[in-house]
């Protein structure tokens, strides 16, 4: 029952109960009085008969308004004052206490949407703290990074300074370590700025028609050219009858795949490393799986791995180290565009990554070739 028809009950109950109240006493109070007592009707009885007859239609009177009070207190009061204590809670900060959202009237629905406002602002909460959280561990991690690689130049810096390097060759070396540091922390700065565009959208697409079968095979060669001194075998399966051509910002595509097929390397775990590349179109999507027989993912992890600064290993080895910003880098890149990326992994046995990109409405008219 709604508070309106509450309030028009309880205001046909102040009319009716008191009359119905006065006949009641008017015919028991007789009835006692004049039959059960046998009083007999003169002036002193009907005088005392009418003045008792007052006295309980009165006290009929304050009964009937009490119960209505008490009822009213009951079903509007006292619900308002479990949301004034639920306030006063909330505006303490425990988001824990909740209120009876049971019943089906104006107060009950008041309620159910401020228990709604204070999961809103539990969960809000909680997304602050967790963001608080992953931005301290991310500037934790950004300073570990950045101090890995300087740490290292200042030391060899330090040691051409104090000439512990004596010989040209060692000087070189030197040198050489020097570069390779830097060019890392370069790269770490590349990757850290290009993160930091693409979560904010301060970095816009390029998109151009590419033919991807020609930009993959592109990259392949680069990366074989790259690696030509690493033992790998690669392997592209592609379609020859057509073309697959996808609206996409070149360079940031392509270190999509070249980010892929550097982890598929970077992980390895037999002499007899395996990269296969498989190029196909699934309805409106150009779907690439790049699949090798490395070392494999957990499956405890492998859903953290588009976290940024995730890394599975828990040392930060100069091997399989980085800035752990790569897949999420791609993940970002990916999304951009429109697609998907999925990996699924058997540790010790493979990993495939697969990335979805929708198709050009118009392929074959405005396929660019990457030699252009």
């Amino acid at each position: 029952m709604t508070i309106k028809q509450r309030l028009l009950l309880s205001n046909i109950l102040l009319v009716v109960l008191p009359v119905a109240a006065f006949f009641v006493i008017e015919i028991l109070l007789g009835y006692v009085f004049f039959v059960f007592l046998g009083q007999s009707l003169n002036e002193n009885n009907i005088g005392t008969f009418t003045a008792a007859r007052l006295i309980l239609f009165a006290l009929a009177i304050i009964v009937i308004n009490s119960l209505l009070i008490l009822l009213l207190s009951r079903t509007i009061i006292k619900p308002l004052n479990k949301l004034r204590a639920a306030a006063r809670e909330i505006g303490r900060g425990n988001l824990e206490f909740s209120v009876d959202t049971s019943g089906n009237d104006e107060l009950s629905d008041l309620a159910r949407e401020f228990d709604d406002m204070r999961l809103k602002l539990k969960a809000s909460k909680e997304l602050n703290e967790a963001y608080i959280e992953e931005k301290r561990t991310m500037i934790e991690s950004i300073g570990h990074d950045l101090k890995t690689p300087v740490t290292s130049i200042q030391g060899y810096v330090d040691g051409l300074i104090d000439g512990v390097a004596a010989t040209p060759e060692k000087r070189k070396k030197y040198l050489r370590t020097i570069a390779a540091k830097t060019r890392e922390l370069d790269k770490l700065i590349d990757e850290l700025s290009l993160f930091s565009n693409l979560n904010m959208e301060e970095s816009p697409l390029e998109k151009e028609c590419i033919e991807l079968d020609q930009f993959l095979s592109h990259i392949i060669d680069e990366a074989k050219l790259e690696l030509e001194d690493e033992k790998i075998e690669w392997s592209y399966e592609h379609p020859t009858e057509i073309d697959i051509v996808i609206p996409a910002d070149r360079m940031k595509l392509s270190r999509v795949f070249t980010n892929l097929l550097n982890n598929s390397v970077k992980y390895r775990c037999r002499e007899n490393h395996v990269i296969d590349i498989r190029l196909s179109r699934t309805g409106n999507d150009a779907v690439v799986d790049i699949k090798d027989n490395g070392r494999g993912i957990d499956r405890e992890v492998l859903p953290k791995i588009f976290e940024p600064f995730y890394r599975e290993e828990s040392s930060r080895n100069k091997k399989t180290g980085g800035s752990g910003l790569g897949l999420s880098i791609v993940e970002n890149i990916v999304r951009s565009h429109g697609g998907q990326i999925d990996i699924k992994s058997e540790q010790g046995e493979w990993t495939m990554a697969t990335v979805k990109l929708p198709l050009s409405e118009v392929q074959n008219d405005q396929s660019t070739d990457y030699r252009r």
